[in-house]
Formats: C-alpha cells, structure tokens, sequence
C-alpha cells in the first residue's frame, strides 16, 4: 500500500511523517524530491518557479509530475507487499495546477491533465493507495513557511494559501476519494503529540 501525506504548503507533511516513522518504525518513506526541482539542467527551478509562476509553472509542474511518476513507479513493486509513506500525491499534483493554469490557461491545464491521465492509465490496477489529509490552517502553514526559511518560499501569499486549501479540501473531502481519505483535523498542537494522540485512528484506518 502507498500512504500518501496530504496537505497545504507548510501543513507539516515533513513533520507528520517522520512522527509516524516513531509509530510505526518499519515504513519505507518517499519524500519530495525537492534537490531534483533545484538543478533541472543547472537551474533552480523550484526557486524560479515562485519567483515567476506565470511564466515557469508549466515546467515546474511538468517536472514535478514526471519525478511522482517515477518515484511511485519505482516502488510499485515494494508497495504491493509494504507500507510506503510519500510525501504528497498524483492528486496535489492537479491540485497546483489547477490554481495556476484552469482559469487563465486552459489550453496549458488541459494538456498537463493528458499527461497525469496516462500515468492513471499506466498505473497497475491492484495498487492500493490510501491518503491522510492535514487541515492544518493557512495563517498556520505560513507561520511554518517563515520559521523554516525555505529558498524560493519567500514570495508565497496568503492568498495563494488560502486558495490552495479551498482546493485540498474540495479534493480530498469529495466523494470519490471519501473511503480512502483520513481527515485529520488541526488541532492547534505539534503533530508529534497529536499522531499519538491519534495513533487509533489512524491504525484502524490502515490495517482494517
């Protein structure tokens, strides 16, 4: 089974997982693959990305998508037999997407959507995937993104906050995902205290 972290920049995705790494010390753990997005032929694309989304968010997205489909095709095989932790989905993938190309863009969204639908297609039928959702608010998660001081981050708005957490909820609280999505609610507290707190439901959520 993949486990698939979800959540808003800043949520504490990171942080989620490596206190579930503590619960359950066995899990194999993939997290983002952001060394990758910072020398794309020599230039930092996560840093360019921010800097000037309009412009170089079609790259960023194309080649973030192209490292989620090689990450969950490398581990296919491993996931069929183990638990694997990854950090975001297919699914977020769309979601930044969607804010920075559905409206403006159409044309741009709808060929990025062919390229997510054909590794959908490619994807084996029996992977199980499961999703835990962090609701963690966005005035939180922009405290988060000043504390760590990220390079590239600096620019991040409220706004495109608020909006990416309208878009999270919309998709990981809809119907279709509803019995493979655990919500996990902010509770204005670390989240190594609060996956303890927890650690019930989220085992049941795994394991029955």
């Amino acid at each position: 089974m993949i486990l698939h972290i979800e959540g808003n920049i800043g949520a504490g995705k990171s942080t989620f997982i490596e206190a579930l790494s503590k619960l359950l010390p066995w899990i194999n753990i993939e997290y983002e693959k952001l060394d990758e997005w910072r020398n794309v032929g020599g230039v930092d694309l996560f840093n360019v990305y921010y800097n000037n989304p309009e412009k170089f968010g079609f790259h960023f997205e194309v080649v973030v998508l192209s490292t989620r489909i090689k990450t969950e095709h490398r581990i296919t095989e491993t996931a069929k037999n183990h638990l694997v932790v990854m950090e975001r989905s297919m699914y977020s993938e769309k979601i930044f997407a969607r804010y920075l190309f559905e409206k403006k863009f159409p044309i741009t969204y709808n060929c990025y959507c062919k390229l997510h639908e054909m590794w959908e297609t490619l994807k084996p039928a029996d992977l199980e995937e499961r999703y835990v959702y962090l609701t963690t608010p966005p005035d939180v998660c922009m405290n988060n993104i000043k504390k760590r001081n990220r390079k590239g981050e600096e620019n991040i708005t409220m706004e495109f906050l608020e909006e990416l957490d309208k878009l999270h909820h919309e998709t990981f609280c809809s119907l279709s995902l509803k019995d493979k999505v655990l919500v996990v609610p902010w509770k204005d507290c670390q989240w190594e205290t609060q996956i303890f707190d927890d650690s019930n439901n989220i085992l049941e959520f795994l394991f029955c």
